[in-house]
Parts: C-alpha cells; structure tokens; sequence
C-alpha cells in the first residue's frame, strides 16, 4: 500500500489537517471538522445498511464505491475515522451485488486493505467489521463464533482473500493483549471446525502470519516474562495455534499444506539460530529482516534477562512444535483414532462422499488469473484426495524431517545456559523414536507401524551416529576450549544428555549388538568419539557421582568396543598414540565445524526461498494498489483538473500577452523608435557575452550603470541623470505582479512534459543567480530565484532563460570553488552559461537525463578535442590565439568565473623602444620560464620562500591554518584570479562592477590602477614580489580594454596626473589602441611565440603545472589553488578558519586542469632558435617594407591576394575567367558557401537560402556543411517572396512570404538562425524564421519581429554569423546595428561630417575582426568609412566620381597572421585593396576592361579572389598556387580548385 500512499492525490488540505489533530485526539477533545465527519460516515452506514435493494444499486452505482471507501483510509490515523471507514466497508459488502466482491478479491483489496491495517492501531469494532466481512453477517467475536455455524461455512473467493486481512489483524493485535487473545483463538477455531477454511488459511500464509506475531510480541510487550506468565498467558495462545497448524495439516495427503508447516517449522528454526548463532545474516528474507535485532532489544528495565528469555522463549516454542511433528506422524499408524487429529478429518478421510463439502468455491466465480492466484483448482476429486491421511510411505518422510529437524537442534544448534523440561521432553521422545526401529515388538495387526519404522530405519541409524559422534563426545564443549570461549553452558543438562544416549545404547546392546556395530562403521571418526567419550564419563572423577547408577551400562559398552578392536585410550600411552589421537580430536572438530557451516548454509537459503515466494504476489499487490489509487484519483480529481487546466490557460494567455508586450517595449522605445525617451535609455555601454568562434567577444551593448553614480566624471554623471531608475515609456502596458513570467513553471508544465527539476545556481561573470534547471521536452528552462553580484552579494534582479535543444552546440562539465558539481553550456547563439549544482551527483543525474533524451551527444569529448587540437597546432592548421583559448577551454577555463578566467602570456617584453622588431628574440618574454622569474636573480628569493615552507610544514608542532599548514609553495598568489581579471578589465563595464566590490565599493589606489602596460609588465616579471600576473584574452582582440570609454572618475596619480586611458608601449603609433591590439596579436602569432609556446603550456596546463617538475621549474603556487586538495575536511578548523580557508578559494584563483602530463611538443612548421639568437632587422622581409607603421618591424602581409609579400606573378593573371552571362540577367552578387574557394553567381534580387551544420565528425566542431540550398527572389511585382529549391530537379517556385503592402528592397538569410531578413521600402525590417520539413517537404515560416529604426527605404541588409549582428542601412544615410539573437536595437554608425547628401549603397563586415565598411554616395564621388563593432571610426577613403566604388569585400585571414584587407570594386573595371589597419593602398588589379565590378569576395582566408563584372563575367586570382592553398586547408574541409555556379532560377 506505500504505493498507495505515494500516488493519492484525492485528499483536500483537510485531511492533512485532520491527521494532525488527531494526533491528541485521546488527551482533548476531537476538533469538530472530525466529528462532523466521523457523524457522516455513521449516518452513511446507517444509510447502506438499512437501505432497500432499489436504493442500495442506485448507492452503488453513482454514490458510493469499495474503491473510494477503502482509499479513505490512506494515512487516516483517527481511530473514529477508520471506525467508521471499516464499518462502512463492511455494511456495503453485506448489501452490495455479488459482482463487486468479486471485483475487490481480484483487484487484491484485502491485500491492500491489510497493508493499511499494519499502519495504525486496531480494535474491537475494526475486528467485528472483518470477521463480518468474512461470516456475510454481523458477528461480535467478544461473543465467540458458533462452531457449527463454523463449519457449514462454504470457503468463497470474498472469504479466502479475507483472510488476509484478517491475519494482519491479527498480527496488529499484539500490542492488545485481550484482543490479541480474542482474535487469535477465533482464527484458531475457525482453522480447526473447518477443513475447507484450513486450506484458505494455510494459503494465504498463516505461517508467515504466526511468526510476525511472533517477532511484534517480543518486540513489542513490555516484558516477554509478562507474556509467559499466569496472569494472562498470550504465549500459550500463540502456541495453541501454532501446534494446530502442525496437528491439522502435516498428517494428511495435501503436499501443499505440508509444504506450508515445513516452511512455518524451518522459520522457527531459523529465528532460534539467529538468536543463539548470528552467523546468518538477517536481511536473508523480508519477514525475518532484522529478527534477532529486534528480539533482542532489551526493554527498559532487565535489558539482559529480557534478551535471555526471548532467546529461551523461542527454543520452547521449536522444541514444543518439533515434538507435536513427531507426536502427530506417530499417532496416525499407531493409533489412528488418536486425539491429536480432528473428528472431521478422520469420518471424511474414512471416505465421506458429500461433493458439496469439499468444494471450497464455484470455478465461475474467479478469473482465470485470480483462480491461479488463490489456488483453485478444477479437479473436485483432487480436493477431496486433499482431506485424506497421507500414505505410510509419505508419512515416513514427514517423520524423517521432524527427525532431521531435532537432530539438527540438538547436533548444531547452541547449547542453552540452562535446558528446558521442553528440550529435556523433546530429546527424550526423539531418541525414543531413532531406537525404535531395532525393537522387537508384536507384528500382528501393525503392518503400517512397521513399514512406517522400516522407512525411516536407515535416517535413524544415521543420526544415532551422529549423536554418538557429537553429543556422547561432547564436541561443542570441546571447542568452546580450544577458542576460549566463556559463555555459560548447562554442563549437567548436557552430561544427562551424554548418560541417556549411554543408557540407550546399552539397552540396545542387549537386543542387537549388530546395530551398534553399524552405528559405530558410519565414520570412523564416531569410533574415536565413542572410545573417547565412553573412557572419559567412566574414569574421570568430575562424573563419579553418576558411576552408580551409570557404571554397569558404560563398562559393558566398553567392552563392546573391546570386542570391535576399539581399545581403550589408555591401553598404550606413547607419544605416537597422543599425537595420533590429538590428530583424531582435530578432524572430528573440523568435520562438525563443516556440518554447522552446511547447516547455517541450509537455513540461509530456506530463508531466502521464502523471501522470494512472495515477490510475485507483491509486485501484483503493488500493481493494484497504484491501479486503484489512480483510478480514484481520476474521478476524484476531474473537478480539479479542470479548474488547474483553466488556471494554467489563463497563466499562459497572460504569459503570452506579457511577452508580447515585452517585445513591443524593447522595439519600440530605443533611441530611433517612435516612443523613445532619452531619460530612460542606458548611456553606458557592457560587454557583451557574444562569442564568435575564436572566442572572442568584442561587441558592446547599451547598459544602465549599476554602480553609484559618483565613480563617474561630473560631465558624463550629468549626461546619465537618473536614467537607471526611469521606467521605458510603454513599460506599464507590461503586466506587473498580476502576471507571472512566461517563464514559470506552471506555464512550463502546461506547454511541456518535465523530465527533471534541480535546484542550481547561474553563474555569470558579475553576479550569481539562485533557481531551478528544468528539462522539459523541448527545452532547458532555468528560473532565477534571486540574484546577488559575485563579490559582495549585493541584490540584484534575478534572470530567467530557457534553451532549445537546437540552440546547443556543446556541453562541458565544470570544477566551480574546486569542487566538480558544474557544467557549461555552449550555445549556437554564441553565448555559454555555467550552471553550478549542489552536489555531483546532481549534475550527473542532470547529464545523465540529456543522454537519455539523446543530447548527450553533445558532451565534449575533452581527450579527443585535446589530441585534434594539438595536431592541428602543431602542424600549422590552428593559430596560437585559437590553440591557447581552446587549452583553455579544455582545462575548465570560463569566461563565466573570474577564479577560472581564460589566462593568456604575456609575449612582448618590449615597452619602451621606439621600435618593435617582431623578428627579434629579446623582444619577447622567456616563456618556459614564469613570469616571476623572468629574471634569473629572482631565482634565488622563491627557491628560499619554497625550502623554507618545507621545512615548516614538516615540523610537528606546526599551528593549524598557518601559512605552513598548507605546505610549500613559491608564490602565494595566482597569474589569474578575480583581482587580477578586475585590474585589467576595470574601464569595460560590468566588470567595473566588479572591481568596486572587489575594492569595497571604490576603485583601487590610483598609482595601483592599471595606467601601463609598461608597468604592468615590469610589476609582474620583476620589480614585485607578490604581482604575477598573465594577461587575458582581451588583450589580442578588445582595444575597449584601454579605453576609459564610460569617463570613469579613477582618481590622480600621486605625480598629479589623471587615471585615464591606458598608456601604451612607445612604439604604438599615436597611442592607437586597436593598432596596439593587431600589433599585439601579430606577436602572438610570429614565429618566436610559436616556436616557444610549448614551454608556456607546460607551465600552465602540463608536466610543469605541478608535481616535482613544477618545484623543479620553479613554478609551485598555493596549495588552496589546486585541485583535489580537500582543506576543509580536516576536523581540526573551527568555523573562522573554514571561513577564511573558503574565502582564499574564491579570491586566490584556481589552478587549471593538467592537461599533459608529458612535455608538450614543439610546433613542426618553424624554426626553434635558442632563447639568446637575435635575429637581424628585417629578416624575413620581401623587400616590402611595412611603411605605414615604421615603429614596428617584422609584421606579416600574408598570402592574400595583392600581398605586399607574394610574388606579384604569382598572381597577377587571373587563373580563371569565366562568362555567366544568360543574355537576360546580369550577375548581381557572388556568394561563397564555404571557405574553400566554390561561389555561387545569384542574379539581382535574389538571395541564397542554405543549411549550415556542423560536421559531426569534427570533435571540435569547427568544420561546417551546407545541407540545404534554394534561392529566394523579390522581384515579383505582387510584394510577394517565393522560394526555389535548386538541389532538386522538379523544383517549382513556392509562395514563402506575402508582404502585401510592404514592398521589399533588400532580402538577407542568416543560416546560422535560419532567419530572414526583409528590408522594406518604408524602412521597416522584418524578421522571418525558415525551417524546412523533410518529412512533408515544406517550408514553415513564421514572423518573429518587426525592427524600428530607419525611415527610409532600406539600402543594405547584412548579417555576420559570426558576431551574431545585423547591419541595416537606409537610403537617407542612417546605418544601425542589432543584436540577431535578441532581435534588439545596438546602436548607430554615425560618419565624420561631409558637405555632401550621402546615401549608402554597399556595407561589409569583416568575419574576423568584425570591422564595418560602408560605402556613403554623393555627387561627389564615394566615401568607405571603416569603423568598429562599438562605433569607432577606424579611417575613411574617398574616391573621385570617376571611380565610384560599386562593390566591397573584405579578406578573412586568421588575426594575427597576416594585414587583412578592403578590396573596393571601381566603376572603371578596378579592383582596389586597401589594407585595414590604416587604410592606406595596398595595390590595385584591373580586370582588363573599362566595365563596373558588380561583387567582389574572398575565399580560402584571402588566397582567392572572385570578381564579377556588369558584362556577366567572373574573374578569380589566385595569391598562391592551388598545392600550397590546400595544403593549408582546414582538417575535413572539401578541397576545390576555383570554381562558380550561376544559380539562376528564372532559366533553370
């Protein structure tokens, strides 16, 4: 019934409260909701019970049901309640249709009813409700049954099932004692008046019943002597019963009812073993599961008399029950007529010929399975063969078990302290019995009492044998000796034992002497213990006082012995004859020791066969009651179903109402929409968490400042106002409280099916989120609780997220505060979330639910990203920046946790020189060596810290949480931790934030503020001895770094001058921050760095991080940095020193994973100069010096085509030229669908639809194919976009989008997002979602936002995957930027001021540093203005109106490897390149004729370049040879020579 318990869901809150109060319902008065409700179930019975048969089958229909009655009683704990529930039940049983007792027997509802009766006290009224139940009228057992009445009861289905109530009334009744007697003797009677009931009885386990009974008086009374003695016997009732279990069934032909009291005996068995030998184990079986625990708990009083006695109590009952076995199978051939059977068994054994007596019930009334359940059975003559007295030769075997049974008790079981007349009486009988066979007695008329003897001849002799062996040698006595035992034996119970078997065996003499003979040539070792144990009671003096009464028997078996050739012990006493029968002693001792082994073995497995007999019939009571709960719980919860359903519909119309809504405020009210409020809108601009595939995340996005205003420059706090704290204009049309989030987990559950609910934490770079992670079926939702910043838990809103599973593109488990309880989710959408768990277990049983839901295929495989990885490096295919992120990444590195920050080297060691020659070794730091010690005199001063550690920490007396408890290390602080990300990244918002908590709410000294990367660099390679720090990510890629963009008010520098941008190196010209960033990443990837790197990753992440390779590097940090080292678990840290100990953790840093345990390989492709070559200016040049930066030396062209560095000949000549032209449609754009070089050729007014995914056999998923390519095209005059399929031969043009009245200008496709963009001629955008159903082969589409910005035609559209942005520009010159995963607005481009009308024709955005072209047009000619991501003017190039730009594109070459460039092309037939640093000339290449360029486009990294003229043809340059350019292909990407394709779907 626990199943019952844990799927009820039928009670109102009342219930519970009725529980509750009735806990004291004896000491007050019961609460008034409970007895209005006890008063109504009374008035119910009435009701039922008085009722007409017209009435009752309208009640039973409609109104009431055993079901809901017996649900009732689910933790109903009230007396009165269940009462009057049992009552109830028994009133509708009484006047019900038959069926329905059919239908409780079959669903097992006495079974289920039984589980309930063992939860809570019984009594008399819940007594005379079952037994009425069972007789089909109302009895009171107080009263007694009628015997007669008894035995003219016909045994039903309704009334065997019953019985299994009954019996756990029975067993509930054992802390009552009148009740216990009552009900005990009432089941008794019933067992014996009736031979069919028996059957019933004996099935439904009334074995199993008796020994519960059992184990609940011992552990239950408050004395067991109590119990034993005169004033109210319970124990001899108990014992009655039992003997009449054995008495009335043992003795006849039905093996299965043998079966059951050999079962009920062997239990005894096992319960006395537990309680003197405790060598089984007492989880063996379910009803024996903790017995001699439980009897041996010692009551209050006499703990240890208490536990003697149960172990006493238990022995009296298996002797007495043992020696009724044997009584019984005796009488019958002895004398048949014997009182021990029952009158009725012995006239229907005799042969009475009633049918009708002997049918227990009709076949019809049961089921097939229920027939097979309860053991009826077709056959009536079987069943009259059942009440018939068994054969001699079966009760010969029974006889042989009763044997078996006392051999084993007096052979293997434990000698009491004190023997009881029971045993005394038992042992007696049984060796009466084993004699029998060898007396001579009258065989005239006993023909069964002698083939009964003759039958069990043989097992006689053999346990005689035995018991000469091994209690006339008193074998446990003697091994009691040899192991020291001290437990008290009954010595003088054991020695009449002794004399009675001597006695025996001398009586035996004088009538067969060959049967002691055969005896004693079972074993010879009974021989050895016959001569023993004989000499021993016959001359050692402790036994004279038995010598008279004794003498005459033992010397007369001695001499028998004598005749045998058994001679005394004594006859020859040398050495050899001691040894030999020392040796003799020793194997009778080890084959008893194997003979208890066996014995316990025996009765280990009896046990747990009768554990498992009833697992099927549990596991169908299971079934049922979970069946019958829910079948309850379905009427009974419509009501509340439907208010639930109506509750969740109205959550999620307001959800959806809300989201809507939500989505209109952020549309509408930023700086260029209709309801924009300036007062409202951030003025501060953060970083966003937007990652591209390298990592690196560059873009900016309006923000509110969270800090207190006064950190901010009088002029810029001015400017903000009270911005933070205005509400948007339309946020009130946003429901409030009144609404909950769409997010909720009702509108969760009534959208999705939940799989799993975890409570976990977000954490993010500035602040952690508390919640629940939910796994429904088509999401993982979490939903923040409450939020607090990182530092200070200062209280901030808490957030709510929820990703698809098609947003997911990889999941990493994280260590977060040391411990392994995180993972990491990566999204396509270019953000990742590390997600915290309580404990392991739960993030494994979290990751164990993604696999099962067949997501866990994108769990990281980190060994084979790691082995791909460094192949890739090595061989020259992954760049430095790329292969240190991704260690990185696969060491446990966050950008989430500033203790686990993404940690960079510090490369240059050149600050101060006018001039940077990248090709020189000195200009660059050691990296095998840390940065503590990059000079060699800082040696000496951590090797010192180090040895002197050691050598504290190995002293004894040494203090705990001391510096020196820790153990040894050389640098007490880390190369990354949160002060360190908080001194580098103060100026980016939000880790302002963060660095003024992490300061108590104020920045740092202003002279300790980062000002210069001089300083910084000198600080943490020399002049501190506590400052090491790397450098981040952000230095190669986020000039913002540097930049006091939100005019921080950081303080004056003792010198007077003010804390404001960061001062760069010398050699950086005009103090350039984003020429300082690609100058800075040119020197990550030059040849020094990658012929070095290896040295660094040792440190960081390999054999050097740790271990004697790191004390030997010098390279040991705080032993709180690591992992796997549990502090906290020590017993002896109070709380203050847990508390700093866990505040060291999260401030101190944390060590990396050691990715290598080995030395990392060097790099294949370059050269590895040693550490003091210097390299001569100018080395490695072309001849084309960089003369647009003179500071900086060494910089690399790369191979793209023009390249400073190529030979012009090798790509001068286009190596193809091809003429697309159809004659109707001129080329309008080339589209490169991958990396390697293969172009589409689109006509205008048209754009390519295509799939992108990512190549499941690439471990690092970098590689990506197109699975799905068509062309939409908006050049139908009904506003109308249709789609064409181009991979299919029966493709035909579908309807995709009706705009209407919206007339579209420029179509863009992001395939990353599968969304459309639509530009409009009013301006508006609008977005669509694309997906296409395989299965169907059709195109769903849905609109997903509308974006406000421009107010004039829309010009350009252009999406960058890689950044996750749009750019949209308009014919009146507006450009604006908006982030593609929110569909939200960024901010404008504005363009350095020109005296002309522009408009803009043509945008590009860099794929790699996501730099802006945009082409303004004016009569004046074209003006390129290159800016930033955030806005920033780079430069602008102007060209006369002869040679108007007519088309842009820019090279994609990895950062760092080479200049990337802006190739424009001209009216005049040029293509012009610009490099993109300063904008100065590169080179210009024409395509022979004085026609426009109509699309320009970069391939293979800038190795290619496609160009298309008005004329319809395509040229391609090639900057290297095609050999070298697939040599350097990307591992798994396809290899093509040049090729394009015109996709024209108006001629295909």
């Amino acid at each position: 019934m626990d199943s019952v318990n844990e799927h009820t869901h039928s009670y109102p809150e009342s219930n519970r409260l009725l529980n509750s109060l009735s806990a004291g319902a004896e000491k007050q008065v019961d609460h008034w909701l409970v007895t209005l409700r006890t008063s109504m179930l009374s008035t119910l019975c009435n009701i039922v019970l008085c009722s007409d048969d017209a009435l009752i089958a309208v009640l039973e229909l409609d109104v009431i049901y055993w079901k809901s009655i017996l649900v009732q009683l689910t933790n109903q704990s009230h007396p009165n309640m269940r009462n009057q529930i049992f009552v109830l039940l028994q009133n509708f049983f009484h006047r019900c249709n038959k069926r329905y007792q059919i239908e409780f027997v079959q669903q097992h509802g006495f079974l289920i009813l039984a589980s309930q009766l063992r939860k809570f006290p019984v009594n008399l009224t819940i007594a005379d409700a079952l037994f009425s139940m069972f007789c089909g009228e109302c009895v009171i057992i107080k009263d007694g049954l009628d015997e007669e009445h008894v035995e003219s009861i016909v045994c039903t289905p309704f009334r065997y099932a019953s019985f299994h109530a009954l019996f756990a009334l029975l067993e509930a009744s054992a802390v009552d004692q009148a009740l216990f007697w009552t009900v005990c003797s009432t089941l008794q009677k019933i067992f014996e008046a009736n031979v069919r009931l028996r059957r019933a009885m004996v099935d439904c386990g009334i074995a199993d019943t008796l020994m519960n009974v059992l184990r609940l008086l011992s552990i239950q009374q408050q004395s067991i002597k109590r119990m034993i003695g005169p004033v109210f016997p319970i124990i001899d009732c108990w014992i009655s019963f039992a003997r009449s279990c054995i008495t009335n069934v043992i003795v006849f032909a039905d093996s299965h009812m043998y079966s059951q009291s050999k079962d009920f005996l062997l239990l005894c068995a096992v319960a006395d073993y537990q309680l003197n030998s405790p060598a089984i184990k007492a989880t063996a079986a379910e009803r024996l599961r903790h017995f001699s625990e439980s009897l041996s708990v010692p009551p209050p009083i006499q703990p240890m008399a208490c536990s003697d006695c149960t172990r006493k109590m238990v022995r009296q009952i298996l002797c007495q029950l043992i020696e009724a076995w044997l009584d019984c199978c005796m009488a019958v051939v002895v004398d048949p007529g014997n009182a021990l059977i029952p009158v009725d068994e012995r006239i229907e054994g005799d042969g009475g010929d009633s049918d009708s007596s002997y049918e227990m019930y009709s076949d019809s009334d049961l089921t097939e399975s229920s027939m097979a359940l309860y053991g009826a059975h077709g056959d009536r003559r079987h069943k009259k063969k059942s009440f018939e007295f068994a054969g001699v030769d079966e009760l010969a075997v029974r006889l042989c078990f009763g044997l078996q049974m006392a051999n084993d008790l007096f052979v293997c079981a434990q000698i009491p302290e004190q023997i009881s007349e029971a045993e005394e009486g038992l042992f007696q009988k049984y060796l009466g019995i084993l004699l029998l066979p060898w007396k001579k007695r009258n065989t005239d008329s006993m023909d069964d009492y002698l083939k009964l003897l003759a039958g069990i001849k043989e097992q006689a002799r053999v346990q005689l044998a035995k018991l000469i062996a091994y209690v006339l040698f008193p074998v446990q006595l003697r091994q009691r000796q040899l192991i020291g035992a001290h437990q008290n034996l009954d010595l003088a119970g054991l020695v009449r034992r002794r004399l009675q078997i001597v006695r025996s065996l001398a009586d035996m003499l004088s009538k067969d002497r060959d049967c002691i003979s055969s005896l004693l040539e079972v074993d010879l070792d009974y021989q050895y213990a016959a001569k023993i144990a004989l000499h021993e009671l016959a001359l050692c003096p402790q036994y004279a006082e038995f010598w008279p009464e004794f003498g005459e028997p033992l010397e007369r078996l001695i001499r028998f012995l004598r005749t045998m050739q058994v001679e005394s012990p004594l006859a020859n006493l040398t050495r050899d004859e001691v040894n030999s029968m020392s040796i003799d002693e020793v194997i009778l001792l080890h084959t008893y020791g194997e003979k208890t082994a066996g014995h316990a073995a025996k009765l280990q497995n009896e046990a747990l066969r009768l554990c498992e007999k009833s697992a099927p019939l549990t596991k169908a009571v299971q079934e049922s009651a979970v069946t019958l709960t829910c079948s309850i719980a379905v009427v009974q919860d419509e009501p509340r179903k439907l208010y639930i359903k109506s509750r969740k519909d109205a959550i999620n119309a307001c959800a959806r109402a809300n989201e809507v809504l939500t989505n209109l405020v952020v549309e509408l009210c930023h700086p260029f929409a209709p309801f924009y409020d300036a007062s409202s809108w951030p003025k501060g601009w953060s970083l966003d968490t937007t990652e591209n595939l390298h990592r690196e995340r560059k873009r900016l996005k309006p923000s509110h400042y969270r800090f207190d205003l006064k950190f901010l420059k009088p002029e810029k706090r001015e400017e903000v106002g009270e911005s933070g704290n205005v509400p948007p204009p339309l946020q009130k049309l946003r429901f409030q409280e009144a609404c909950p989030n769409f997010a909720t987990t009702d509108y969760i559950e009534a959208s999705n099916h939940v799989r799993l609910s975890l409570s976990a934490i977000l954490v993010r770079s500035d602040y952690e989120c508390s919640g629940e992670i939910i796994i429904s079926d088509r999401k993982i939702h979490f939903l923040g609780e409450a939020a607090k910043s990182t530092q200070k838990g200062v209280t901030c809103q808490p957030v709510t997220l929820a990703w698809s599973y098609g947003q997911l593109s990889e999941i990493n488990l994280r260590h977060y505060l040391l411990k392994d309880n995180a993972l990491e989710l990566f999204t396509t959408t270019g953000d990742a979330f590390l997600i915290v768990f309580a404990t392991t277990p739960d993030r494994d049983n979290f990751v164990e639910q993604l696999n099962r839901m067949d997501i866990g295929k994108l769990m990281a495989d980190h060994e084979k990203q790691l082995k791909l990885a460094t192949q890739l490096w090595r061989r020259g295919s992954m760049t430095n920046f790329d292969y240190i992120m991704m260690v990185n990444k696969l060491a446990g590195r966050s950008f989430n946790d500033l203790m686990q920050y993404p940690v960079f080297p510090f490369i240059l060691a050149n600050y101060t020189a006018p001039v940077l020659d990248l090709n020189m070794v000195a200009s660059y730091r050691d990296l095998s060596r840390p940065m503590a010690i990059q000079k060699k005199s800082m040696e000496e001063f951590y090797v010192r810290n180090y040895e002197q550690l050691h050598e504290e920490s190995h002293q004894e007396d040494v203090e705990q949480f001391t510096t020196a408890s820790f153990g040894a290390y050389h640098y007490g602080s880390h190369y990354s931790n949160t002060g360190v990300i908080a001194y580098y990244l103060v100026r980016v918002l939000p880790y302002t934030n963060v660095a003024l908590e992490y300061q108590d709410n104020n920045f740092d000294i202003p002279d300790r503020l980062f000002n210069s990367i001089e300083t910084a660099w000198r600080l943490s390679s020399s002049d501190s001895t506590t400052d090491f720090k790397e450098l981040t990510p952000e230095f190669f890629f986020l000039p913002e770094l540097f930049q006091n963009r939100e005019q921080l008010n950081l303080g004056l520098r003792q010198a007077g001058s003010t804390v404001g941008d960061v001062v760069l190196p010398t050699w950086c010209p005009e103090n350039n921050f984003r020429l300082f960033i690609l100058i800075h990443r040119q020197a990550l990837e030059s040849a020094v760095v990658t012929a070095n790197l290896h040295g660094w990753i040792d440190l960081i992440f390999g054999s050097k991080q740790q271990g004697p390779a790191a004390v030997k590097a010098i390279n040991v940090f705080h032993p709180a940095t690591y992992r796997g080292r549990d502090f906290e678990s020590k017993q002896s840290h109070d709380e203050i020193s847990l508390s700093a100990l866990r505040t060291m953790i999260r401030t101190y840093g944390q060590m990396p994973t050691q990715l290598f345990l080995s030395p990392h390989l060097p790099h294949l492709n370059l050269p590895h100069p040693p550490l003091d070559a210097v390299m001569s200016p100018g080395a490695g040049e072309t001849g084309h010096p960089s003369s647009f930066l003179p500071s900086v030396k060494g910089l690399r062209w790369g191979e793209f085509v023009g390249s400073p560095e190529l030979d012009r000949r090798l790509w001068l000549q286009p190596v193809l030229n091809l003429n697309l032209s159809s004659g109707v449609d001129s080329i309008g754009k080339l589209v490169p669908v991958n990396k390697e070089g293969f172009c589409y050729a689109l006509p205008e007014m048209t754009e390519l639809v295509h799939r992108i995914v990512v190549d499941a056999k690439d471990p690092l998923r970098r590689t990506f194919e197109t699975a799905m390519i068509a062309v939409v095209s908006w050049r139908f005059s009904d506003n109308v976009l249709r789609l064409k399929v181009v991979q299919m031969d029966d493709s035909v043009w579908v309807n995709l989008i009706d705009l209407q009245v919206f007339e579209p200008t420029r179509v863009v496709f992001s395939p990353n997002a599968n969304q459309m963009y639509i530009g409009t001629s009013c301006g508006l955008i609008r977005v669509y979602s694309i997906d296409f159903k395989k299965d169907s082969k059709t195109w769903q589409v849905k609109l997903v936002s509308e974006l406000f910005a421009h107010r004039s035609a829309i010009s350009t559209l252009k999406v960058s995957d890689d950044f996750h942005l749009v750019l949209s520009t308009s014919a009146d010159g507006q450009a604006h930027s908006w982030d593609s995963n929110q569909l939200t607005y960024i901010r404008q481009f504005v363009p350095p001021p020109s005296e002309a009308v522009e408009t803009i024709t043509l945008t590009a955005i860099s794929s790699v540093s996501a730099d802006i072209a945009i082409i303004y047009q004016s009569h004046r000619g074209s003006r390129l203005v290159l800016y930033t991501i955030n806005g920033d003017v780079i430069g602008t190039y102007e060209s006369d109106p002869d040679s108007i730009i007519t088309s842009v594109a820019m090279t994609n070459m990895d950062e760092g490897t080479g200049i990337n460039c802006i190739a424009l092309g001209m009216q005049n037939g040029i293509v012009r390149i610009l490099e993109s640093w300063t904008l100065s000339l590169v080179t210009d290449i024409s395509v022979g004729a004085n026609v426009p360029v109509t699309s320009v486009e970069f391939t293979n990294e800038g190795r290619r370049m496609y160009v298309a003229v008005a004329t319809g043809r395509v040229f391609c340059w090639q900057g290297a040879t095609a050999a070298s350019i697939n040599a350097t292909a990307f591992r798994g990407r396809a290899k093509f020579d040049p090729a394009v394709k015109l996709l024209n779907p108006f001629t295909d």
